[in-house]
């Protein structure tokens, strides 16, 4: 089985890429990041984004100071690949790739009276963590119908290390599953973070708990005095959104089959940085589509027919390689916090742990699969508002438990979101909204990919 690794890679903050220091730097960090891969030797092929063309052309900005950055981004990671050894592998995926595609994107969304930023960019302009996803879309969907050996496509963050046992076993994993090998079958898992021990909880868990560190340290382990109360937030974590002893990951070794990328698109528009938009989300509206059955109804976390983590795949990542500062846990309460709870709302209106059923929200997405019309945005806020308020009381009640009192969470719960709820709840809508947006034209756009052909010069990229 053929395993291919979809990643990102980004400029470090600052650097503009002008000065021989600048492009020297940024071979550096960049060969860093690649060095892993020398060890990966059933890793065939090396997917590498770069963005800065991509978001100004489709933010509407005359492209030429990002497509001259572009430039000298692709000659640098190309020099870092070819001093690592590892030059034949990468497949680096810029502007230059994507125009084809995205001009028949365009047509497609100009049919449906869809700009095609307000579609593939967050609020028609923003780029988030989710953004990348659309463009590994495309290669599964490419690779997926028209690939002649069976491949394996794993997603790894540009902040995460590669290692030979991991991407082992989930290639072997993958190998042996019963279902995703097929076009018309589903499957969507990853592998973990959890690859310390003892446990750090500022590297094992897609949850971040750092607001619990002290400054100044860059691990978070049992022998820590805070780590119990850390400890009882990331459990609680489970019983209002995602579990996060057993999700999938959006950077650790994530696979899916064309299926599950043919029927759902990624959540690739929102309007807000959302917490799990690019992997839980996405995986719990299958399970809440009936695709899966839902893990809460099963006996064992084994029965791969939902299983959502592969446990012997493990990848390190290091958040804090230069310690938790002050501004690190300023940024939990004035960003992260709106992000994780915009998830959590999220996952609610998908799946509604209450009833344990499917949620509200879950209907419009099947009803757009099924051919109705997308409701306008105020009146499906009318309908989730009310779920949406309901979860939110429940969220200030948790966090502002007197047992979290003096911590940061603490005075987030109890201060600040009461103010935030109507607005976090608008931009849940609009993110709710602009997907059924996408959904309602991807069908079209999945099909078409049955006639971007391998014998076409334009599509080499996509099947080399």
């Amino acid at each position: 089985m053929k395993c291919i690794v979809f990643t990102n890679f980004r400029r470090q903050n600052g650097n503009t890429l002008i000065t021989p220091p600048q492009l020297t730097q940024q071979q550096v960090q960049w060969q860093q990041q690649l060095h892993p891969y020398r060890d990966c030797q059933n890793v065939d092929l090396i997917y590498i984004f770069i963005i800065e063309g991509y978001q100004a052309l489709l933010s509407g900005q005359i492209p030429f100071k990002a497509l001259t950055i572009e430039r000298s981004m692709r000659e640098i990671l190309e020099a870092a690949a070819r001093a690592e050894r590892i030059g034949g592998k990468v497949q680096i995926v810029g502007i230059e790739e994507l125009v084809p595609t995205l001009a028949y994107f365009q047509d497609i969304a100009q049919d449906s009276d869809q700009p095609l930023n307000n579609l593939l960019l967050g609020g028609g302009q923003s780029t988030y963590y989710d953004s990348p996803k659309m463009i590994e879309a495309f290669i599964r969907l490419a690779r997926g119908l028209h690939s002649e050996t069976e491949e394996v496509i794993l997603r790894v963050d540009e902040d995460v290390t590669v290692n030979p046992k991991g991407i082992d076993a989930l290639i072997d994993y993958c190998g042996k599953l019963s279902y995703g090998n097929e076009q018309d079958e589903y499957c969507f898992l990853s592998g973990n973070y959890c690859c310390h021990d003892p446990e750090d909880l500022l590297n094992d868990y897609a949850v971040r708990t750092h607001h619990f560190a002290s400054v100044g340290t860059n691990k978070f382990n049992p022998r820590d005095h805070n780590y119990k109360i850390a400890k009882r937030w990331l459990d609680s974590i489970a019983e209002i959104g995602a579990d996060p002893y057993n999700q999938v990951i959006s950077g650790a070794g994530l696979n899916m089959s064309p299926q599950s990328v043919m029927m759902l698109p990624p959540f690739a528009n929102a309007g807000s940085p959302i917490i799990w938009i690019d992997d839980h989300l996405k995986r719990l509206l299958h399970e809440a589509l009936g695709h899966f059955n839902p893990l809460e109804q099963l006996s064992s976390p084994k029965d791969v027919s939902s299983y959502r983590c592969c446990g012997d795949a493990s990848f390190e990542q290091d958040r804090y390689d230069d310690n938790i500062q002050q501004g690190d846990i300023d940024w939990a309460v004035t960003q992260y916090f709106p992000r994780l709870v915009r998830g959590i709302v999220m996952d609610n209106l998908i799946w509604d742990r209450r009833s344990n059923q499917a949620g509200v929200y879950t209907g419009f997405v099947a009803g757009v699969i099924s051919g109705q019309k997308v409701p306008g945005e105020k009146a499906l806020g009318a309908h989730l508002a009310g779920k949406a308020n309901c979860v939110l009381d429940d969220i200030c009640k948790r966090w502002s438990d007197s047992v979290y009192e003096g911590y940061p969470l603490y005075y987030y719960g109890d201060k600040l979101l009461p103010d935030q709820k109507a607005n976090l709840i608008d931009e849940v809508v609009d993110t709710f909204h602009c997907y059924l947006q996408l959904l309602r034209i991807w069908p079209g756009f999945a099909l078409l990919w049955r006639h971007m052909l391998p014998s076409n010069r334009q599509n080499d990229w996509l099947y080399r």
